[in-house]
């Protein structure tokens, strides 16, 4: 968090920008991250019609072992 805002900053680069999402379990085949909001089918599930779907990307630090996840290639 900046100091003098209260915003949240990226780790890496100090950008107080973010794009909103989720992430969606894939069973077996891993899990992906979709942009814009949750929104809900009939059923419960997520709809992902006109989400944009991305792989995600998971690296840990050797040395302190903090884990950050990024947004990888687009899937769709």
């Amino acid at each position: 968090m900046s100091p003098q805002s209260g915003t949240p900053e990226c780790p890496g680069c100090g950008g107080v920008e973010f794009e909103d999402g989720f992430v969606e379990t894939l069973g077996q085949n891993g899990v992906r991250w979709m942009s814009g909001p949750v929104k809900l089918n009939v059923f419960g599930g997520a709809r992902k019609s006109r989400s944009v779907h991305h792989t995600i990307l998971a690296r840990a630090c050797v040395a302190c072992r903090r884990l950050e996840f990024y947004v990888g290639e687009r899937t769709n």
